[in-house]
């Protein structure tokens, strides 16, 4: 990865071969966009947008054959996020933008691609009768209700859609601003991503947004999303206590493959860490009981 990013780095002419060929390549789709993002990130917006504009040319003929916006979306919202976090040095407000970047980058994909989420969405409701009718209790749990509507199954498709990009930008973005810290600041990052902590301010928008949601009935649309910044806020903050703390790194090893394996448990927990964090400052206090 380093002799990727210093390879990047060399000259514009180097940063606009390897996006030509992130983004000519599907699979590595991801490459052209983390590649403008620390172009952003070390240069400026005035040399990014140059290797940008070479980025959208094959990016331009995918969506002429096959039609999807995807990879402009994510492009775009991680160039925006990666201009954010330059101009403003912070995570927060970064991170704060991320939900509405995904947000606007999310109703796109909805106008542009209606046709393609009807038929996930049928796809998920026929999975899950499948399911239903392979333990014997479709007919009882559709009278139930447990089945969700096809309005229902929408929602709960697009929550996802939102989350996904949410997450895809954003870890451009990390992945970016790292190749930036091991290049120009060793270790800097490391040490940015601890000291993540959103302000009251924002933890109470988040919250409030959220009950919003829950009282407009618009929680399956955009409640995920809405937890991204206090999910990674929450992760920063498990990265400090083991940095403060001088734990060994099998924490946290151990702390991730418990998100991975009890994520629907996991999530919450976390974003209420986070959110006590904003309002409280646990580093704080913990500094001062270490101090005493």
């Amino acid at each position: 990865m380093r002799a990727l990013a210093e390879f990047v780095m060399r000259g514009r002419l180097q940063a606009i071969g390897v996006c030509l060929i992130g983004a000519s390549l599907p699979p590595i789709h991801w490459l052209c966009t983390t590649v403008v993002s620390l172009v952003i990130l070390r240069k400026g917006l005035s040399e990014g947008v140059f290797v940008l504009l070479w980025a959208c040319l094959p990016l331009a003929i995918f969506f002429y054959l096959y039609g999807d916006l995807t990879p402009f979306i994510a492009l775009f919202g991680t160039v925006c996020l990666a201009y954010i976090l330059r101009v403003t040095a912070s995570w927060e407000i970064t991170l704060a933008a991320a939900v509405v970047v995904s947000a606007l980058g999310s109703l796109i994909f909805e106008l542009t691609a209606a046709d393609l989420i009807a038929q996930l969405v049928d796809r998920y409701l026929d999975f899950l009768v499948e399911v239903q009718m392979q333990s014997n209790k479709a007919n009882e749990l559709a009278t139930a209700g447990i089945l969700p509507t096809h309005q229902e199954a929408s929602n709960i498709l697009f929550g996802y859609i939102v989350m996904g990009f949410g997450f895809s930008v954003v870890a451009f973005l990390i992945l970016a601003r790292w190749w930036q810290s091991l290049l120009y600041n060793p270790g800097g990052f490391g040490k940015e991503f601890q000291s993540l902590r959103l302000s009251p301010t924002i933890g109470t928008v988040l919250v409030v947004s959220l009950l919003l949601c829950f009282g407009l009935g618009e929680h399956l649309r955009w409640g995920r999303i809405l937890t991204l910044p206090l999910l990674l806020a929450g992760i920063g903050f498990v990265h400090w206590i083991v940095a403060e703390k001088e734990l060994s790194r099998s924490w946290l090893y151990g702390f991730y493959l418990m998100m991975v394996l009890m994520i629907q448990l996991m999530t919450p927990i976390i974003a209420m860490v986070a959110l006590i964090d904003s309002w409280v400052d646990l580093r704080k206090k913990l500094r001062s009981d270490r101090e005493v």
